[in-house]
């Protein structure tokens, strides 16, 4: 008797995702496009979304972490520099 093997497409593999939910900047939901297929995302619930989105979310959620924190370093080097300006 052979065993049949089951082959999983990208959007059969799912993972929870949870992305916060507050009264101002993330207060909308989040829609992400790949491929030409469209998954909107609700805040404030946990979804289950394909493996390959939930990537994306998180990708893009170190990249907004990551953007801050130059943004605060450059912001303390300027006030640094600020009275040497003057």
């Amino acid at each position: 008797m052979a065993t049949e093997k089951k082959i999983l497409k990208p959007e059969d593999d799912r993972v929870y995702f949870y992305a916060m939910r507050d009264g101002g900047k993330y207060r909308d939901d989040i829609l992400v496009a790949v491929n030409g297929k469209t998954f909107k995302i609700k805040r404030g619930e946990r979804v289950l979304v394909p493996r390959y989105v939930a990537e994306i979310l998180l990708g893009s959620m170190e990249q907004d972490a990551k953007a801050a924190a130059y943004m605060e370093r450059i912001g303390s080097d300027y006030e640094a520099a600020s009275p040497a300006l003057s």
